[in-house]
């Protein structure tokens, strides 16, 4: 008798990628990538078992958008 294929509840997209794999793929660091994700500039989803997930469309959307740069300390002369 086969036995029958189990189904998953959701199918899961296929451009959803761990931080880890989103990282190596687009250069970025790892740890950008948390802080991105906690800060909401990146869109996340965390999976049942924990594992942290982002759509690399939005990654690399995210690469491309321009960032404003804080103002530049002067130095203190000695």
């Amino acid at each position: 008798m086969k036995k029958a294929a189990r189904k998953r509840a959701t199918p899961r997209p296929r451009d959803l990628w761990t931080l880890n794999a989103a990282a190596a793929e687009t250069g970025l660091a790892k740890s950008t990538l948390y802080d991105r994700t906690e800060s909401g500039d990146i869109p996340s989803i965390r999976l049942g078992c924990g594992t942290l997930v982002v759509r690399l469309s939005d990654v690399r959307a995210y690469q491309r958008k321009p960032r404003a740069r804080g103002p530049r300390k002067k130095r203190a002369k000695k």
